[in-house]
This record gives structure tokens, sequence and C-alpha cells, in this order.
């Protein structure tokens, strides 16, 4: 639960501050943008469209796309109407993407990951958001538990395809147990009802052991593969626990033998779908793969990384573009030593690289592979590394020139840890500047003096 005087309103499923729409926040007009050229400015609310309520950044994009346009904005407490072209409103900003607020997740998943969050995390990992618009503007999965009438006409009339869906089973009664939610609607209906709007989607599973991981996981990729192509893809990936939070007794991590049987049992159905239509379809997450000791498949097994943030293929996506890199190292000028961090599981990928880097190179490169003791030493992924443990950590060593961490254990802003810790707050704890990495041309730019991914030690 978030802190009381940080906690929002919840009216009618939303989170929002008040019932009454306010619109959208503008905290931005980019310079020489086409959005400059009109009497738009930093701390306007954009409220209507044509007559039409904006309540989010899709009803934005939507309304805008008309040449002409009649805009209300709420200054300093005032509504004016401004007359504008759909191309004038490019090159605006806003304070959140959604206005009225997000909607609040039904469902009691005993594998919630607000369950599994320590005190002082950041504020927004308190929330137990499940918001389709999300979905469609950035990925964010979703359950579909919580969709009235109103938002499917919206989805058919705003075509908001592709969207990401959390299946985890295809048996009403197990997924509602793995939901915590008795009233959850057969999950097949509602993806037949997305297909027969013509919106496609992408699924994943959160597989818990003796669960959904054994006969029920054939059953549910059966189901979904008989849904392509309006099934774009199903991503599997292992139950998460920390040390930290609250779940009941009957959930644990997978071992490496179950991990390992979890990536043959999907072998076979990877196969046939590859031969059937030249596309593999089913993912097993790269956590899965390092459990269980199984090595990653090749680059154009992953049908172009269509679920890279939920895990899948970024590791192979890295060790493809070192490959790339490599070759050219002996022509790159490397001007400073680094402290790297990274999480456990990834130690063994990235210690290659970094020797490689350190014969070539010259330089000083430390390697560090960290044990959370925010969320627990069970967790192990680099991305969930807090910004308390990472000065801990490194605090009374002897650092390189620089410290390089994963960009992943920033929020999407780069602003935070999920600690709440600042990037420039860390950077002054240790001294040292910071390198935010998430590509090998990244490493190699920290390493060769550029500052592109660089906050200063003294912000």
């Amino acid at each position: 639960m978030l802190p009381e005087e940080t906690r929002p309103v919840v009216w009618r499923g939303r989170i929002a501050r008040k019932p009454e729409h306010e619109g959208g926040e503008i905290i931005g007009v980019e310079s020489g943008s086409p959005a400059s050229s009109i009497d738009l400015q930093p701390g306007d609310r954009l409220i209507a469209i044509n007559g039409q309520p904006v309540h989010d950044v899709i009803d934005f994009q939507f309304a805008s796309a008309d040449d002409d346009l009649a805009v209300i904005i709420q200054r300093s407490g005032h509504n004016r109407e401004i007359h504008a072209t759909g191309d004038q409103m490019i090159g605006l900003r806003f304070a959140e993407p959604t206005f009225d607020g997000i909607t609040w997740c039904n469902n009691k998943c005993p594998f919630c990951f607000v369950k599994m969050n320590p005190a002082r995390a950041r504020p927004t990992l308190y929330l137990k958001d499940d918001d389709y618009r999300l979905s469609a503007l950035y990925g964010n999965f979703v359950t579909l538990t919580n969709l009235v009438e109103n938002d499917w006409k919206r989805i058919d009339e705003q075509r908001l395809s592709p969207l990401y869906v959390s299946v985890h089973a295809i048996d009403p009664a197990l997924r509602s147990r793995l939901l915590g939610n008795p009233n959850a609607p057969p999950i097949l209906e509602q993806l037949d009802r997305l297909a027969s709007l013509g919106i496609s989607y992408h699924t994943q599973a959160v597989l818990c052991p003796g669960l959904n991981d054994g006969p029920e996981l054939d059953a549910l990729i059966d189901a979904i593969a008989r849904r392509r192509p309006r099934a774009l893809s199903l991503s599997l990936v292992p139950l998460g626990l920390t040390g930290t939070g609250k779940h009941p007794p009957y959930l644990r991590r997978h071992t490496a033998a179950e991990a390992a049987a979890i990536v043959d049992r999907s072998k076979p159905y990877r196969r046939a779908f590859r031969r059937e239509t030249g596309h593999t379809f089913l993912f097993p997450s790269d956590e899965l793969y390092f459990t269980g000791g199984r090595p990653l498949p090749p680059g154009n097994h992953y049908d172009g990384y269509a679920q890279f943030q939920n895990g899948v293929g970024m590791s192979r996506s890295l060790l493809d573009e070192w490959r790339g890199h490599r070759r050219w190292l002996g022509r790159r000028r490397f001007t400073r030593g680094a402290t790297i961090v990274t999480g456990a599981l990834a130690a063994g990928l990235l210690a290659p690289i970094v020797d490689e880097l350190r014969r070539v190179s010259g330089l000083r490169l430390d390697f560090i592979p960290l044990e959370n003791a925010f969320f627990g030493s069970i967790v192990t992924v680099a991305g969930l590394l807090t910004g308390r443990d990472i000065g801990n950590a490194l605090h009374g060593r002897d650092l390189a020139d620089i410290v390089v961490l994963p960009r992943f254990t920033l929020d999407s802003r780069g602003e935070r840890f999920l600690d709440d810790v600042t990037p420039s707050q860390l950077a002054r704890e240790l001294g040292r500047p910071i390198a935010f990495v998430e590509h090998a041309r990244d490493l190699l730019d920290a390493l060769g003096g550029s500052d592109r991914t660089v906050t200063p030690c003294a912000a």
C-alpha cells in the first residue's frame, strides 16, 4: 500500500485526484515543433478537442487526427478555445499518459508484485494498475478482468492493437485461482472477442511450480496457438518471489530441473510453429534458460524480439550486438576504466565480455555481480538492483574512473531507482560519474570518454 499522504483516491475503478474530468497537463512544448506555433504553454490543461473530452494520450492522438480542431484548454482556472490543425498538435508533452487516472486492478493474484515490495520503494511500485490503455501505449500486460462495455467499444473504435494480455491458464477455475478473482471472465471468450474486432494481441503466462507448468501449460499453448494470427506471441515467465514480500506457502521458485523442463517442454512446439509459419511464436524467458542451464536460441528465433521488455531475448540481443562490435575493438580508443555492476543472474553472460574488453583496452575494469539486499538474495535479475544496495556494496571500495550500471535499474524516465534514490544522489555518494548502459555500444562509448549516458558525480 502507498503511504497515506501519497495514496490516490479510487473513483469508479479509476485512480483519480477528483471525480470530475480535469484534462491533461501540458508539461512541455517542443521547441521548433508545430505545437510551438500556437498559443499553448506548459501548465495549460488540455480539456477537449472538437467538443469531445480528452481522457488520455490515446484520445488526444485520435482526436487530433482531424484537419481542423477546436481545442479547449484551461489556463489559470479559466477555459479558452484555440483553433489549430492536427499537425499543430505535434510536439506536446503531457505529465501523465492518462488524464483521468488509471484503471485499478481488481485481482488478488497470490504472486502479485505489489505484495512482494518492501517498504521505501518507489511510490509507483505500489500502484496495482490493470489498464488496457497502458497496454496499447507501452506494452503493459493486462488481465482483461475489469473491462466494461464502454471499454470494448473504445478498443474497437480506436483500433487499440496490439494489446498485451496475461493469460496464465485457460481453465477458468485455475485462472481464477491464479488471479485470486472468482469473477474473472473466461479468457478464451475475451481473446476471441478481441479477434472478432480485428484486434491482435501478445500473451504471457506466469508459471507457478505445480500449478500451471505441466499439462495445463500444454493446454494453454495449444489454445493460444489455435488463435493465430491474431495471437501474435506467447511468452513463458517464471514466478518471481522476493525475500521480503508476503505470499502463500505453496508458491516457490522453480528449481534448475523444473526450469529446464519448461524449456524442453516448449521445444517441440517451437520447432513445429517454425515449420508451419516461419515464426517461433512461443518464447520461454531468458531467466528460464539461465536457471535451467539451457543454451540461448539464436537471434532469428525471437521473431524480431516482440516481447523484449518482458525479458525475452535481451541476453541474445546483447550477445549478437557484442559480436558485431568486437571486430572493431582494435580501432576504438579507450580512455577510462570502469567498475561494472550487474545482478547475479547475468554474471555468467557478461563476465566473458568484460574479460575480452580488459585484454583489448588495457584498462582497469572491475566486474561486480551484486546480491540484492532490498528484495532479498533470491532476486537475481539486474533490473531489480536498487540505489541503496549499489551504494552500500560499493561504499569504501577503490572505484575505477566511472561506475557502469544497467539502464533497466531506472524508471522509464531515467530519474529513479526502485527505492526512489536518484542517479545524481548515488553519483555524489560514490564520488564517481555513473554510466547507465542498455546496449554494448553504450558501454564502449562510456569507456571511450563519451558522456552521452553519464550522470556526473556533482550534479
